[in-house]
């Protein structure tokens, strides 16, 4: 057993913890955006802001939904 498989926090290993930020963080943009606030984080290497109508905001949405129904 690695030492990174042997951390947990509540009861999560590092994969886990990892798809559930991942899925917090995807939750959290979700309702920013269906709130019609603007988004800005780290897009292509750069940091940028992109409103709630910006067309790669909706592409990422779509994914999103897609993602989380093949569940």
């Amino acid at each position: 057993m690695s030492r990174a498989d042997a951390f947990t926090l509540f009861g999560l290993n590092t994969a886990q913890l990892a798809e559930f930020a991942k899925r917090a963080v995807g939750e959290a943009v979700a309702q920013n955006v269906k709130a019609g606030n603007q988004i800005t984080g780290l897009v292509e290497g750069r940091v940028q802001t992109l409103g709630s109508t910006a067309p790669r905001i909706a592409k990422s949405l779509q994914q999103d939904r897609r993602h989380a129904r093949a569940e």
